[in-house]
């Protein structure tokens, strides 16, 4: 088993995308306390799975459609004909959306 890491790492969470920023920092103190491999992919999970719990997201699917939508995108350019998934241009969004996000973050 690893050591104990010797430092402790508090990431506020003030916004969905600081999930992002939990998960490099646990990844890099686990990594420093020895972990490693897919004991490092566990501890990134680990978080996660806390924010998830939580319900903390990186951002709303739904919300980010919905204003697209009410933007005035048709609703047929950004989901297929089933009603549950994207099209590419509706992947394309949240792909872009989740970009800004990271990007904001680490700013």
């Amino acid at each position: 088993m690893p050591g104990e890491a010797e430092t402790e790492v508090s990431v506020p969470v003030g916004s969905d995308a600081d999930i992002i920023i939990a998960r490099q920092q646990g990844r890099a103190l686990a990594e420093k306390a020895g972990f490693s491999g897919s004991d490092l992919t566990l501890v990134a999970t680990a978080i996660s799975e806390v924010a998830r719990q939580e319900k903390i997201g990186f951002f709303s699917r739904f919300a980010l459609m919905r204003k697209s939508i009410e933007a005035g995108v048709s609703p047929s350019a950004l989901v297929s004909w089933d009603g549950l998934h994207h099209t590419a241009d509706g992947y394309n969004c949240i792909g872009r959306a989740l970009a800004r996000s990271v990007s904001n973050i680490v700013r």
